[in-house]
């Protein structure tokens, strides 16, 4: 055999074994390593994933166009509560918490150990108030009464919220203190003034109100004596002033009542009549 013959048979064999040999090189642990897909080649290797991609962020888009703006809860009422701490609560047309706002800093240590009060009905946010309230002695049986007022649309539903408040209290009796009241107050159409005095005196614009007229019947009170009064006393003795400047209208039509005290809170001597500190007296009164 030629040398000619035998490189032609050498180059017929390599040729035939080349397949082979393409095939184990590709097979091999090595060249998988070395091989780096392109991005095409990695995106034909997951179809799944990328039409999954697809579709959430379509239905997440068709979601947001569709879907109507959050609605926000309606101030309903705001009901005005003064223990002393006060507060003022907003609720919705279910009766439900929107918010809770205090309005002085005893109000604050009262809130400060409660989880929030937004969404719960507003017979239990009362209840945990009371209960709070009772806790820290701002309620006590020596000063059980609070004040209260509603303010809202109509008038209807002004009495309605009031009827429901006062309804409840034998389950505060019951519950947490066995004398505890609540009386009516007037807190509606507040001005800037009496809000900033009522601040000033660390109390509700309802109280201060109740002592203006007090104050406005019978000059001869002194403010610091009534802030002292809690809101029991401070409506007995408006009811009583009340009372008697009606009878003594009726009688001597025009003529000022005299200045004698029938309701057990001396008035001060002539010359020493304690005024409110920087705070006008007006002629506001009470609510019906």
């Amino acid at each position: 055999m030629t040398n000619h013959d035998i490189r032609t048979k050498i180059i017929e064999a390599a040729h035939a074994d080349v397949p082979d040999l393409r095939a184990a090189i590709k097979s091999s642990s090595r060249f998988q390593v070395n091989v780096r897909p392109t991005f095409w080649t990695q995106l034909r290797l997951r179809p799944l994933q990328f039409a999954s991609l697809l579709l959430v962020f379509g239905v997440a888009l068709s979601l947001w166009l569709t879907s109507p703006a959050p609605i926000l809860s309606e101030v309903y009422a705001t009901i005005y509560l003064d223990i002393n701490p006060s507060f003022e609560i907003d609720i919705d047309a279910r009766y439900d918490i929107i918010e809770v706002r205090p309005m002085n800093p005893d109000a604050l240590s009262v809130m400060r150990d409660l989880a929030t009060l937004t969404g719960q009905p507003f017979d239990d946010a009362l209840d945990r108030l009371v209960e709070q309230a009772v806790a820290l002695e701002y309620l006590t049986a020596e000063r059980p009464v609070m004040m209260m007022d509603v303010s809202t649309r109509d008038i209807e539903s002004r009495e309605h919220l009031l009827t429901r408040v006062t309804e409840k209290v034998p389950e505060l009796r019951e519950k947490h203190l066995p004398n505890i009241d609540i009386v009516e107050g007037d807190a509606r159409e507040q001005t800037s003034e009496e809000t900033d005095t009522a601040i000033h005196h660390d109390m509700s614009v309802m109280r201060l109100r109740m002592i203006r007229e007090i104050m406005r019947l019978d000059e001869g009170q002194q403010f610091e004596a009534l802030a002292r009064l809690d809101a029991g006393e401070l409506s007995r003795l408006l009811e009583v002033l009340r009372k008697r400047t009606d009878e003594h209208d009726s009688i001597n039509p025009g003529e000022r009542p005299s200045d004698d005290d029938p309701t057990g809170i001396r008035p001060p001597q002539e010359g020493s009549q304690e005024k409110e500190d920087d705070a006008p007296t007006t002629d506001s009164g009470m609510g019906s």
